[in-house]
């Protein structure tokens, strides 16, 4: 909302710009027509002096009555108008830049898949469960899932396929390795850690948001290391962009 003040000044710099090109422009008729009528009404007549000096003080005169009136229209009539579409655009613009970072995803389930064989347990793979909390119908995809053991790498996951998620709906991204292929985790590990990033776009598109979290699940050989071991999720990092 504008100040009083703020909004004064700037109806008066909308006034003033363009206003004296115009009067130059208009000078022979505008400004010489509203000398005319003023001397008319007040029981005058205008006569063109013939001399060089007279004439430029008449076009002077002429421009400068043609600025003030052309100022002022401008002042009165167009200056709120134009402010007001300006006022208009602006709120338009922060609507749609409020809308391109408003969070339109919520993870529903965060799960880490490490089945126990007896004797060690197995990374098997990880699920995202992504929400659609938002007004609108989105695509979402997984750009990466990463995992390791302490340091050492067992799962990269590629880009997923965008799929198509509706209003109040959900879907969950599953990343596994085949159970031959599964990778055993020493029983001296101390952490598991997950890293991934789902991008989405909405239906019409307004602009690709990303979202990543950075999760490690501790093992917690609570119960003995006879039974797998408790996985509890902690949260290292994440973000909304």
């Amino acid at each position: 909302m504008w100040g009083k003040r703020r909004y004064l000044w700037e109806c008066i710099k909308f006034a003033w710009r363009g206003s004296i090109s115009l009067a130059n422009a208009l000078a022979p008729l505008l400004g010489a027509a509203a000398i005319w009528l003023v001397l008319w009404l007040l029981g005058f007549e205008m006569i063109v002096p013939d001399r060089i000096p007279g004439l430029i003080f008449v076009a002077i005169f002429c421009i400068g009555a043609a600025w003030l009136i052309l100022f002022f229209i401008r002042l009165l009539f167009l200056a709120p108008y134009a402010l007001h579409r300006q006022a208009q655009k602006n709120t338009i613009e922060a609507q749609a830049i409020h809308k391109t970072l408003k969070r339109m995803i919520a993870y529903g389930r965060l799960d880490l898949i490490v089945p126990w064989n007896g004797k060690a347990p197995q990374f098997h793979g990880y699920n995202i469960g992504v929400q659609n909390v938002s007004d609108d119908t989105i695509t979402a995809w997984v750009m990466f899932l990463n995992a390791d053991v302490d340091g050492t790498k067992i799962m990269a996951s590629p880009e997923s396929s965008p799929t198509i998620i509706p209003q109040t709906q959900g879907i969950i991204f599953q990343s596994r390795r085949t159970p031959e292929d599964d990778a055993p985790i020493s029983m001296d590990a101390k952490a598991i850690t997950v890293e991934f990033e789902v991008d989405y776009n909405t239906i019409p598109e307004t602009g690709v948001r990303r979202s990543y979290r950075k999760m490690t699940y501790p093992l917690d050989w609570a119960n003995g290391k006879n039974s797998a071991p408790l996985l509890q999720p902690q949260t290292v990092d994440e973000w909304e962009k």
